[in-house]
């Protein structure tokens, strides 16, 4: 066979008629270094509102634990200085209606530090209530957590809605 009726590979065309291939170009260093380094910046903020808001917890359990004591040693002496059943059964049920008050404001303030510890770990903090009652949302320092959601974010709205800060 001769030059000219050298087989075709593949049924193709002339080599040069192919298009060589694209070249890869890496990605510089530089830019996979920043990535990380925000990466990480996200994660340690993420990790230091999840930190805070354990801590924030922590003092409300603390506080309704020791509110509880306090009541309690009022009614083990108020029930040892009755002279009747009368007096200990209304010690008792004073200090029953007691627990059930102080145990709704203890879930109603873990519920508001939990929102608040969820507002702050998305990115998100309440701007100072507006005189209409109503509240905005302004981006913080972690606002890259909320980007996947584009513009709408119902999120972010159920957030705000639902969370105060936290204290």
């Amino acid at each position: 066979m001769n030059a000219k009726s050298a087989p075709r590979r593949n049924g193709a065309g002339s080599d040069a008629a192919q298009a060589p291939a694209a070249p890869v170009v890496p990605m510089p260093m530089a830019n996979l270094d920043g990535l990380l380094k925000q990466q990480l910046e996200t994660l340690n903020q993420i990790s230091c509102a999840l930190l805070e808001g354990s801590q924030a917890m922590r003092q409300v359990q603390l506080a309704a634990a020791h509110e509880a004591l306090l009541r309690h040693q009022a009614c083990q002496k108020r029930l040892h200085a009755c002279g009747s059943v009368a007096d200990a059964v209304e010690a008792s049920r004073d200090a029953g209606s007691a627990d059930l008050e102080a145990a709704s404001r203890y879930w109603t303030e873990l519920a508001r530090v939990s929102n608040a510890t969820l507002v702050k770990m998305a990115g998100l903090e309440m701007d100072e209530a507006k005189a209409d009652g109503s509240s905005s949302l302004r981006p913080g320092t972690v606002s890259s957590f909320m980007q996947p959601f584009g513009p709408w974010n119902p999120l972010a709205d159920w957030l705000a809605l639902n969370a105060p800060p936290l204290p």
